[in-house]
């Protein structure tokens, strides 16, 4: 608690992040932070701090960021959690196995995921990436007929939100080239605690 400029610095680092690039004057923001933890958070108003909190004003004057520390004037509701706990709760999906028969007379099966029962018909599923970076750090588009990371992601998640409902692809291929997919498995599903739903997938390799 007795290093000011330093957590003064955290502050101007946390509210440069998400001020705008081209911010000249005002923008102005709260920065809390929990010196235990050296978490940040923007808030509203003022409030009165606990002993391992403090409260900076930011705000952009002449193209600089000007800091001043704050003093304690409100005290916050009983019920109002400023740092709220990850309560993020994982459910593991089961197989469904639909079988088709081919011309040839031959068996193919598909394996699907069941939804959790969570999830409400007509609800919004989400997406998650479980390495991300790995995918990032894997697959790169340095050449012309790539397409783009990003792209590939997007159309992840538009298979994902269009899965008719209880048949949720267990492995999902996305083409990255004209003969090339990128391939990613299901893992589980996962709630946070604001009460959002994702399938998280895992990214696997590439084949062409």
């Amino acid at each position: 608690m007795n290093d000011i400029m330093y957590y003064s610095e955290l502050a101007e680092e946390y509210y440069e992040t998400a001020c705008p690039k081209f911010a000249i004057n005002g923008y102005e923001k709260n920065v809390l932070i929990d010196t235990d933890t050296e978490r940040c958070i923007f808030i509203s108003g003022d409030i009165e701090l606990n002993e391992e909190q403090l409260l900076f004003r930011c705000k952009r004057s002449k193209g600089k960021t000007i800091i001043n520390l704050k003093n304690n004037i409100r005290k916050p509701k009983k019920e109002e959690e400023l740092f709220p706990t990850d309560t993020r709760k994982r459910y593991e999906g089961k197989i469904r196995i639909e079988k088709e028969t081919l011309i040839d007379g031959a068996i193919f099966e598909n394996e699907y995921i069941l939804l959790p029962h969570e999830l409400k018909e007509g609800s919004h599923l989400l997406t998650r990436i479980s390495n991300l970076d790995h995918y990032l750090d894997t697959y790169t588009n340095n050449r012309a007929y790539y397409r783009d990371n990003f792209e590939i992601l997007a159309d992840l998640e538009k298979q994902v939100t269009n899965a008719e409902f209880g048949f949720l692809p267990k492995c999902i291929l996305i083409s990255y080239k004209d003969d090339g997919d990128v391939i990613f498995f299901f893992s589980y599903f996962e709630e946070d605690n604001m009460g959002n739903l994702f399938a998280i997938y895992e990214f696997d390799t590439t084949v062409s």
